[in-house]
């Protein structure tokens, strides 16, 4: 009867022990949930801050639902709508770096792969971006959109050849 032989300071060191080692597991689950509510909330503005400006979303869907003939057309260099889509086409360039980074879970990429999927599939964006591409090469600059073009050549049924490095 070895617990008969323990005093009462001893038994008092064992229960405080085992109630800080309860506070202590108690407040590990509550910072990686406040951690996951946290991370949640960001996904959700990363798709709040494209799917609320009606500007983009009219442009997602002009590619969406008519293809290249309804947005890349001789009318779309220097005009706002090119400007709409650089903006769009930086927040899904920022998304595609957080997923390569792995700050953004394979989960949580799948609320956005879809929408990157069919712009990359769009005859319209291969052609800008190959236009966009030449322009680069020419002034001695990068790509400004290097996660979506790798996507782009993986994925978007393009000839690799258009944009050789």
């Amino acid at each position: 009867m070895v617990l008969l032989s323990i005093g009462v300071t001893e038994y008092t060191q064992i229960v405080s022990v085992t109630i800080a080692f309860v506070v202590c597991i108690f407040t590990c689950v509550q910072i990686w949930k406040k951690i996951e509510m946290s991370h949640a909330e960001q996904v959700a503005k990363m798709l709040d801050k494209v799917w609320s400006n009606p500007e983009m979303v009219k442009l997602y869907y002009q590619i969406e639902y008519g293809g290249a003939a309804t947005w890349y057309n001789g009318s779309f260099h220097n005009s706002d709508m090119e400007k709409t889509m650089d903006e769009f086409l930086r927040q899904y360039e920022y998304i595609m770096l957080l997923r390569k980074r792995g700050l953004l879970r394979k989960g949580e990429f799948h609320f956005f792969e879809y929408y990157i999927q069919r712009i990359v599939k769009d005859r319209g964006m291969q052609n800008y971006f190959c236009t966009i591409s030449l322009i680069s090469k020419n002034a001695g600059l990068k790509f400004p959109y290097p996660k979506l073009l790798k996507y782009m050549k993986k994925n978007g049924n393009v000839d690799p050849n258009i944009f050789k490095d």
